[in-house]
């Protein structure tokens, strides 16, 4: 793909897709490809592109974070790239204010809940573990209805970084 976004040809032969000497007009730079992984294999992957997401929806901890990224860096290691060669990404499952989970419904694994405040240390502190980028969900339920004002409300972490 990424040889074909830059408007080069490209062939491949696999289980799904099979392709001889491809090519696609291109008219603009590529644009970043980006891999959410966690697993060695998908990691691997990710080393060879732009910016890597971690895939798992984190919250307060940034141990399983970490431990992916330390997998990134292992593979970046593996085919000669450094680490600032991809960019790092990091998502957080969070509720502002107060939250009352209902029982037996559905949410993330781990959610930080708080004021922004509080939303704001964790986002620091996946940074200090190596996010270069932090995405919020802002709903532990990605079913569930979001409060309406959420994005305003969350303005205030970022003034709290």
């Amino acid at each position: 793909m990424q040889k074909l976004l830059a408007g080069d040809k490209g062939s491949v032969v696999g289980s799904w897709l099979t392709m001889s000497d491809a090519s696609i007009a291109v008219t603009s730079p590529p644009p970043p490809v980006w891999i959410a992984a966690e697993g060695p294999r998908m990691l691997a992957l990710a080393a060879t592109t732009d910016g890597w997401n971690h895939s798992y929806w984190g919250g307060d901890d940034t141990t399983r974070f970490s431990s992916a990224l330390n997998g990134l860096h292992d593979a970046l290691r593996a085919i000669g790239r450094g680490p600032s060669e991809v960019e790092t990404s990091a998502s957080i499952a969070c509720v502002l204010g107060a939250w009352r989970e209902v029982p037996g419904g559905f949410r993330e694994p781990e959610v930080s809940v708080g004021p922004p405040e509080r939303i704001a240390e964790v986002v620091r502190s996946y940074a200090q573990a190596g996010a270069e980028h932090v995405i919020l969900s802002l709903s532990p339920d990605p079913y569930g209805e979001l409060d309406p004002e959420s994005i305003e409300k969350a303005a205030a972490i970022l003034e709290a970084i």
